[in-house]
């Protein structure tokens, strides 16, 4: 039986488990969660209308509430009064879960659209009551429609002519059955009296589904076709004919003969009675002569959406036992389900199909039990890894159980309402790990051609319905074997992201699952700000738990919890270990509710649309707990633990360690950029450059994983940049030797004059292949989102959708097919892209797996398309996949994607699955996590992503161990123009279509250029570091790059070679020493001489240069080790982004023959440099922000939010040079940051 207690009294015993040192909210605010303990839903009335009514306080004065049916996605708004009481009437009977989201003023424009998000702050789900006892109901009239005339004997009063003819009638429906009477090739007709008016029904009694009603008094009159359920089985007949088509009424209904007539019309047989039919008082419904539960099942409600969301559908549920012993002894489940056709059906010519799964919650896997991944509750985790413990995204796992159906005569048609009960007998089988698991529902209409979802649009209406066949979880959960308390993954931050990572899991979980927010992958190190810059405040942080398997986390997707969790219930302990040692004990409080979403109306304004979101969190709503405030800059340690149960009686604990790092954020931009693909021979370059510039220590570890399973190959680099914030390994790069994936992790140090600690961490991944792979890389032809025969590689969106019909259709490109094409995006609100990757196996040997693995169809289709899937699955034998059995995998086959803008990752994930592929799109106006520089709105137009790829593939079945790597480009592009396509690059000059130039700056079209790495414009170098030419080319081909340096002297230096295959450049042994205080001068001309995707290109060959640089050239700016800085009043201040500022300097005194040099940068731009003039001894810099916006449109300037997330960081270097009084040559310099609001400009 669920435990259902009264709230007011489990409140009052928790609160007795500890005492707080903090006050538990007992009133909701704006930025709160409304409280459950002042909700209350009503018993549900004959119509499953309940009311949800919450008190003063339970939630902010004059609040908007979305609320949700969780099980049909009926959601309603209401107002909230000026105490914070309300009201609301919607459909939820017995235990549905209801999401409440309150909102503060109205829902915004950009939601309305959206049934399937959820507006709002901070919410909380609340289930109805679960039902203990059978609930009292309408009788229903107990005869099946089966030819077995058994059940008939309960009705003795509908008996007549010896037995041979029965009939009866409730308040629904006229019941009748005959035996011993002609059918076979003949029809039936059936003469009854209602009320004054007598009508005859004629049926097929062998396939009919529908009768023709003719009224034969007082007038004849054809009435018309009226459904009917009609079974004629071992010589016996019955039939259900519903008033409902004749008035729906009936005070006396007369049967007055059953007649068999031939084809003709000729009579053969006639049964005569004129019995007046006395009602039963029952109604017509789900029939149950034997149920298999027993007398004191297990009783629960659940729902689902049907018909595309325009209705519903809902169901009473029972199961004889919930904890399972011997898997041997079946387990029962019954559903009495009521499906609510927004068309209905003109008759019931079809089967009702239901399916019973299992999804696990944990499970014993290689003999410890763990949480397992299930559907609509995977996403953000995995616990298939690659062999760095990176996390592969899998399809959750789901073992069929069986199947129900109801047939025709089974199915009540009543108006709008379709009534059935299904049956579901099933043995757990003996392979199936221990553990806890979830039952999950899926219904059909089986019509015999087809199984179309309940969810299809158009359901009983439409040729072809199309649905997503959309899972329900039922709210009770089969205990096999599983060893309580039960481990759940409960992880700390999932809200506040650190610089692009979410969510911190304990050391100990760690151990054996991996986050993944798919936007960037989580770094070695999870930083915290103390303090909000906009407001001067410290940051409040929850340490309380959020369940990434409880809820689907995705934007457009709704379900039930995975666990009904009993609360208020639990408790949660919480102790902290300062850097200095000591330890802030929070003790222990009661879990008293649940929380989703920020407090943010919109989450993918934090978030993104395709990220994780609404992740489940247990609240205490103790302020000590929900806002803990980091006092010291350092590392912290958080010891947490908890018990909870659900209402079932099942017990759940989490937690562990936890380390964190409170600092302020340093911008850290690799040498090379996230996710570069490499060949071997290729040389990696160690280096980085850090924003604002500080001496920071650094340590960079490249970790090879060699594609044979031998030892992991590691590098580990320390040292410390110079004091702007550059910094190069000493002895150069890293070569590749052997093909595999590789892992690169950055961490930064810095503590300033004031004791400010400053910190980056940063994690990058990618794939090593051989030159001579037999796997070739691409992407995807055609939309993503459009299904059609003809898929090019090359077109414009728009277009290629009006050719196959799908114009109007938002526009999903997938990343183009061929590696070094460009895909133009444009900055629509409705556009989007699929990072999809596909292999070409030229050596056939996975291709060949592949076909006695898949559907022959599909992979003719894909083998045809040279698009091979990337799949990681065990045996087509195996019992179970890789969520529940990952040490079974013999497809190891799975792609890296890192979709990289200059200084932001827009997605990073390995992807095992072409299942949940909307997870994984890349949507133009993602604010990615909101990392530094990631845009208030986005990517905008002159942004550009380079797209690196990598395939692994293992499979020892087909005796291929492989690797494979890909790149392009993505340019976003503003809407009008050409819009969004895909082409070759080079504007048809090797061939294929013009897709235009990539670009245009200052009127020039930029067809090809460098993104430089390594000496990037404005650096600032001391004597004696390392200057190195790496980067790489765009478009991603392995094109020609030459670079001449001169130092201030007038001596040159010449680096020559060629970019790798997907653009990436560059060679140790071309790096030099600068030996020379002063301006270094570099000039990078790029261009493409060889093939492309098209064919060879034709000279003149492309060329380009640096963006924004004219003519490729730019400055280094070369120091003396103790070289003084140019005195700045604030080092770190606030700034308001969007006006003009003038930035005075003083020349030092005495200095003459004064210059002063400047570079202003932002990521993957050169916005200014050149020369300031000098006004006496003092100098300005001018900077206007509207003025590097009508430049470069990627940059914002507005001032309407605050945060370093805003806008792109830029970078100003100041270079003065002059004479002393004592006639020596001097230089002064200083590098300020401005992130959005706030300027930073660190260092004496």
């Amino acid at each position: 039986m669920p435990r259902v207690w009264v709230v007011l009294s489990v409140v009052v015993a928790l609160l007795t488990l500890a005492p707080v040192r903090a006050q538990t909210i007992s009133q909701a605010t704006a930025g709160e969660p409304p409280l459950l303990s002042l909700i209350d839903i009503s018993p549900a009335d004959a119509d499953g209308m309940v009311t949800i009514s919450g008190v003063s306080g339970a939630v902010f004065p004059n609040a908007r509430l979305a609320i949700r049916n969780l099980y049909t996605g009926q959601t309603t708004m209401v107002q909230a009064g000026v105490t914070g009481s309300f009201s609301a009437r919607m459909f939820g009977p017995g235990n549905t879960p209801f999401w409440i989201s309150p909102i503060v003023g109205e829902t915004p424009s950009t939601l309305r659209d959206i049934p399937e998000a959820m507006p709002g702050g901070p919410a909380t789900i609340i289930y109805g009551p679960f039902p203990e006892m059978r609930q009292a109901t309408t009788p229903v009239t107990r005869i099946r429609l089966d030819g077995d005339l058994s059940d008939w004997e309960a009705y003795p009063q509908a008996s007549f002519l010896g037995g041979s003819l029965f009939g009866l009638r409730n308040r629904q429906s006229l019941y009748l059955a005959a035996t011993g009477i002609e059918t076979t090739g003949a029809r039936l007709q059936v003469v009854f009296t209602v009320d004054a008016t007598t009508y005859q029904v004629t049926v097929d009694p062998e396939s009919g589904v529908t009768g023709q009603l003719t009224r034969l008094t007082p007038d004849v009159r054809e009435v018309g076709p009226v459904p009917v359920a009609v079974v004629s089985r071992n010589g016996n007949f019955e039939l259900r004919l519903p008033f409902a088509p004749i008035g729906g009424r009936s005070e006396t209904v007369t049967l007055n003969e059953l007649r068999s007539i031939n084809s003709e019309g000729v009579v053969l047989q006639t049964l005569a009675l004129d019995r007046v039919l006395e009602s039963t008082g029952e109604v017509d419904g789900v029939v149950r002569l034997n149920s298999a539960v027993g007398d004191a099942p297990t009783r629960f409600t659940l729902g689902g959406p049907a018909d595309g969301g325009a209705s519903y559908w809902t169901a009473r549920g029972r199961t004889d036992r919930l904890a399972i012993g011997n898997r041997n002894d079946p387990v029962h489940l019954e559903l009495d389900i009521r499906l609510v056709a927004s068309e209905p059906p003109p008759a019931v010519n079809f089967r009702a199909v239901g399916q019973i799964s299992l999804a696990p919650i944990v499970a014993e896997i290689d003999g410890q039990q763990h949480v397992a991944m299930s559907p609509l509750a995977n996403n953000g985790w995995s616990t298939v890894r690659t062999p760095s413990g990176l996390a592969i995204h899998v399809p959750g796992e789901e073992i069929l159980l069986g199947e129900a159906w109801a047939e025709a005569p089974d199915i009540v048609l009543h108006e709008n309402t379709l009534t059935f009960g299904l049956t579901f007998e099933f043995t757990i089988p003996e392979t199936l790990p221990a553990g806890l698991y979830a039952p999950v529902f899926r219904g059909y209409i089986d019509t015999g051609e087809a199984r179309i979802p309940w969810d299809a649009s158009g359901l009983f209406t439409a040729s072809q319905p199309a649905g997503s066949g959309k899972p329900t979880r039922l709210p009770i959960l089969y205990d096999i074997a599983a060893q309580q308390p039960v481990r759940l993954l409960w992880a700390l931050f999932a809200d506040h992201p650190s610089n692009g990572s979410r969510g911190l899991l304990s050391e100990a979980d760690q151990a054996w699952a991996t986050l993944a927010n798919r936007v960037r992958f989580d770094s070695p190190t999870y930083i915290l700000p103390p303090v909000d810059h906009a407001t001067g405040e410290p940051i409040g942080y929850p340490l309380e738990p959020y369940l990434y398997d409880q809820m689907p986390n995705a934007f457009q997707t709704f379900s039930a919890p995975l666990i009904p969790f009993l609360l208020p219930g639990g408790r949660l302990s919480v102790s902290v270990t300062r850097p200095n040692g000591e330890t802030d004990n929070l003790g222990t409080a009661p879990i008293l509710q649940n929380r989703l979403s920020t407090v943010s109306v919109d989450e993918r304004e934090r978030f993104g649309e395709f990220s994780p979101v609404d992740v489940y969190r247990l609240t205490t709503l103790n302020t000590l707990f929900t806002a803990y405030t980091f006092e010291d800059y350092g590392p912290y340690r958080i010891s947490m633990t908890g018990m909870l149960e659900d209402v079932w009686g099942n017990r759940y604990e989490g937690g562990g360690v936890y380390e964190v790092l409170v600092a302020e954020l340093l911008s850290l931009t690799p040498s090379v950029l996230p996710g570069t693909s490499f060949e071997v021979g290729d040389t990696f370059n160690p280096g980085l450059h850090l924003s604002p510039g500080v001496p920071a220590d650094v340590t960079i570890t490249l970790r090879v994983y060699p594609l044979d399973g031998g030892d992991v190959i590691e590098t580990r680099i320390e040292g410390q940049a110079n004091r702007f914030g550059y910094f190069h390994a000493p002895d150069g790069g890293v070569r590749f030797t052997t093909p595999g994936e590789y892992t690169v992790d950055y961490e930064a140090r810095y503590t300033d004059s004031a004791g400010r600690l400053w910190a980056a961490s940063q994690r990058a991944a990618g794939v090593i292949a051989r030159p001579d792979s037999s796997l070739v890389l691409h992407g995807r032809r055609g939309l993503a989102n459009v299904e059609a025969d003809m898929r090019p590689a090359w077109y414009n969106a728009a277009h290629y959708a009006a050719i196959v019909g799908a114009q109007g259709a938002p526009i999903y490109p997938n990343i183009p097919y061929h590696s070094g094409d460009v895909l133009w995006l444009e900055d629509a609100e409705d556009s989007g892209l699929m990072p999809a990757l596909t292999v070409q196996d030229t050596a056939g040997q996975y291709e060949q797996w592949l076909a006695e693995v898949l559907p022959e169809p599909v992979l003719r289709e894909r083998s045809v398309r040279h698009s091979l899937p990337l799949m990681t699955i065990n045996a087509p034998e195996a019992d179970f996949g890789p969520a529940l059995a990952p040490g079974d995998v013999v497809n190891d086959a799975y792609a890296y994607v890192s979709l990289v803008r200059p200084g932001v990752t827009a997605r990073q994930l390995v992807v095992g699955t072409e299942d949940d592929a909307t997870l994984f799109y890349v949507d133009p106006n993602d604010r990615y996590n909101r990392q530094i520089g990631a845009g208030f709105t986005g990517d905008r137009p002159g942004d550009y992503l380079f797209m690196f790829g990598g395939a692994v593939v293992r499979n020892s079945q087909a005796r291929i161990a492989e690797t494979a790597i890909y790149g392009s480009l993505v340019m976003t592009v503003a809407e009008g123009g050409r819009g969004t396509r895909v082409y070759p690059p080079y504007r048809g000059q090797a061939g294929g279509a013009d897709g235009g130039p990539l670009f245009t700056l200052d009127g020039q079209a930029v067809e090809i250029f460098f993104y430089p790495s390594g000496a990037r414009p404005g650096a600032i170098l001391e004597v004696g570091d390392r200057l190195s030419i790496a980067g790489n080319v765009a478009p991603l081909l392995p094109s020609r790059v030459r670079a001449t340096i001169t130092a201030p002297d007038g001596r040159e230096y010449s680096v020559d070679g060629v970019a790798n295959a997907v653009g990436y450049f560059y060679d140790p042994a071309q790096d030099l020493i600068v030996d020379e205080a002063g301006i270094w001068t570099v000039d990078i001309d790029v261009w493409h001489e060889g093939p492309t995707s098209a064919g060879i290109v034709e000279p003149p060959y492309p060329t380009g240069g640096i963006p924004g640089a004219p003519d490729g050239r730019f400055s280094v700016y070369v120091v003396p080790k103790d070289v003084g800085l140019l005195p700045v009043d604030r080092q770190d201040a606030s700034f308001a982004p969007g006006s003009r500022y003038n930035f005075n300097f003083a020349a030092p005194s005495g200095w003459s023959d004064v210059r002063v040099h400047y570079t202003l940068k932002m990521p993957g731009y050169v916005v200014e440099q050149g020369e300031l003039p000098m006004t006496g001894s003092t100098f300005t810099y001018p900077y206007d922000p509207s003025a590097v916006s009508e430049r470069f449109p990627n940059f914002e300037p507005q001032s309407r939010a605050s945060g370093s997330w805003v806008s792109d960081p830029l970078t100003l270097t100041l270079f003065v040079t002059g004479v002393d009084g004592s006639g020596n040559a001097g230089v002064q310099t200083r590098e300020i940051t401005l992130m959005h609001d706030r300027l930073l400009s660190l260092g004496d």
